[in-house]
């Protein structure tokens, strides 16, 4: 059952960083000038609030999940999550977001491995 629900919490975060960075990088005309795969907020095949309602609900999924695996694991992976949560959303959302400072990518591996790394060590 762990692994089970660290799975939909893998999953469910990485689903929301990929809507929230879509929604954010659309929003600001990031992606305006894209190479690479279509995205949905700047190609307009959705509304900007659908595709941020898609990444809170994504995240919401995960942190569901997360509320139950740290009830029959261990009540400190709650810190991991918000951890998780944040990095998520800061990379490329918020008032300043991470992603656009130059050290985004090794922020977002680093707080990944080592996210994921106690959050397994303690399940």
């Amino acid at each position: 059952m762990q692994a089970l629900l660290a799975l939909i919490v893998a999953l469910g975060l990485q689903i929301a960083v990929n809507y929230s960075n879509d929604y954010s990088d659309g929003i600001r005309g990031t992606d305006d000038v894209r190479v690479g795969p279509i995205r949905l907020t700047a190609s307009g095949l959705a509304s900007a609030k659908a595709v941020k309602r898609a990444a809170f609900l994504s995240f919401g999924v995960a942190c569901v999940a997360g509320l139950l695996l740290a009830a029959i694991s261990s009540w400190w992976i709650l810190i991991v999550g918000a951890i998780s949560v944040l990095a998520a959303w800061g990379y490329t959302g918020g008032h300043t977001p991470y992603g656009y400072r130059g050290f985004g990518e090794l922020f977002a591996d680093r707080c990944s491995f080592l996210c994921g790394g106690f959050g397994a060590s303690h399940i």
